[in-house]
């Protein structure tokens, strides 16, 4: 019983996830079955190109690539656009209008990859920094990785997936990027960025942290190697923008999947870095009970654990008693999904709630979800 309730609650937690990682799985397993192997593929963007319009900028792609586009009658804030290449490339690509706070969805999204264990990091493409996911789909014939590149610009959120082995191919679509508005804003949750017709940028120091930049720019350390600062440059942006704790960013900076920075370099922006790991802690808090409906149990321990956010017990805590959260409602909604999508019946789901194993909600609880079933 232990090992069944175990699986279902992963099984609710997958059914509940939604995002970038969905979206690819579909969209690639969709494509033509046709088209020739990667191995034969010679794409390249040295002939004749085609202009694609989205909302805030401009690409450039090859001209026999064919192009297609999906625009939902029941939400006209989302287009969806694909290319497909005689070779076998498949680029998907989506533009998100519709959202009140972009930013605020995407650390979210975040969040959900997290604590799924997906690779991510943020990298720099034509002078606009976005976040990158490595997503692995493995089936009987074919396993492959799918690279997200997720950016914000003018609040409008866009996503573009493609898979791993053409990844220099987006790059140098990247390349050819041109906004249609001089003043356009590329906003990565802290920082600014003024995008131009050229790839040159112009950084915009939020209000709040002018003065602290000002003195760092005054009195620069130069016997501080680049890779320490660079390292701590990362760091900071990983704590600050995702919410990582301590262990987690200097996991980041030291893996071969991640930066690759040397240890002692990882260790040196760790000593040095500017970050509220107690608030750090508290928005992980938030957004796993906004987003996946956990418990105030299940919370504290995906903070703590080792294989999740890896938070000391003192700031999970801290993270605990300041969430602001209606663990009934959540109890209510994963109760909903157990309902819905694996046809339980109501003891069994209040078996699943309370259980250690399971959702770890409290008897009272666990029966307010049971009692407001249909």
């Amino acid at each position: 019983m232990k090992k069944l309730i175990c699986m279902l609650t992963v099984l609710s937690s997958l059914v509940m996830f939604t995002g970038c990682a969905d979206s690819s799985n579909n969209r690639v397993e969709s494509s033509d079955e046709n088209m020739v192997s990667s191995s034969e593929a010679e794409d390249t963007l040295t002939g004749e190109l085609q202009s694609v319009d989205f909302q805030e900028f401009t690409l450039q792609i090859p001209e026999d690539w064919t192009v297609y586009s999906m625009l939902g009658e029941d939400d006209p804030g989302f287009y969806d656009l694909h290319f497909s290449s005689k070779s076998g490339l498949r680029l998907d690509c989506e533009e998100r209008t519709d959202l009140s706070n972009s930013g605020t969805y995407l650390k979210t999204q975040v969040s959900l990859r997290e604590a799924t264990n997906t690779d991510l990091h943020y990298v720099t493409e034509n002078g606009i920094e976005m976040l990158k996911s490595t997503f692995e789909y493995k089936s009987d014939s074919d396993n492959y990785s799918i690279y997200c590149y997720d950016f914000l610009i003018n609040n409008h959120l866009y996503s573009f997936e493609i898979k791993s082995e053409y990844d220099d191919i987006i790059k140098e679509i990247f390349t050819t990027m041109q906004f249609k508005n001089n003043n356009a804003v590329v906003t990565t949750s802290t920082q600014k960025v003024k995008a131009t017709t050229t790839t040159r940028t112009e950084t915009i120091i939020p209000e709040t942290t002018i003065e602290k930049t000002e003195e760092k720019t005054e009195t620069p350390d130069e016997s501080i190697p680049k890779e320490y600062a660079n390292a701590l440059s990362k760091a900071e942006s990983y704590a600050n923008n995702m919410y990582m704790s301590k262990n987690r960013v200097f996991t980041q900076l030291t893996s071969e999947y991640g930066e690759g920075f040397s240890v002692e370099a990882a260790q040196y922006a760790i000593d040095n870095m500017v970050a509220d790991f107690n608030e750090n802690a508290l928005q992980k808090a938030q957004s796993y009970s906004d987003s996946m409906y956990m418990s105030k149990a299940r919370i504290y321990e995906q903070l703590t654990s080792e294989y999740g956010e890896s938070f000391t017990a003192e700031e999970a805590q801290y993270a605990i008693d300041n969430l602001t959260a209606d663990f009934n409602y959540n109890a209510l909604q994963k109760a909903k999904s157990y309902q819905d999508n694996m046809a339980m019946s109501k003891d069994r789901i209040y078996e699943q709630l309370v259980s250690e194993y399971g959702e770890h909600f409290t008897p009272e609880e666990a029966q307010y979800a049971v009692d407001n079933l249909e």
